[in-house]
């Protein structure tokens, strides 16, 4: 991602909120074991310097989630684009934000 004061390097070395990121919504996930083997595919937009949280909600059953299509999309979890993210139970929340040094991303 591309830090507000310095040069290009990993969203997880950085604090995101030292750069005042805007805040907007983010779509959500409930895992149940109807969902199965079923793909759901959300398109969603974010804005320039925009950060959200992605809901996933593993309560009923295994969740997993991807984040596709994107190149600026930063992710502040242990994964990476196009990476299957997997949890086993709780709800879970995934901190995203628009790393592309200007402009709206999609994902």
């Amino acid at each position: 991602m591309r830090d507000c004061l310095t040069e290009w390097q990993s969203g997880s070395t950085i604090a995101i909120d030292d750069c005042s990121p805007a805040v907007a919504s983010c779509p959500s996930f409930v895992s149940t074991p109807e969902k199965y083997q079923k793909y759901v595919n959300k398109t969603w937009n974010l804005g320039p310097g925009g950060k959200c949280l992605v809901s996933v909600d593993a309560t009923a059953g295994i969740a997993r989630v991807i984040f596709s299509s994107t190149l600026y999309l930063g992710i502040e979890y242990d994964a990476k684009i196009d990476e299957v993210i997997t949890f086993t139970d709780g709800v879970n929340e995934i901190e995203i934000y628009n790393a592309a040094e200007s402009g709206p991303i999609t994902f």
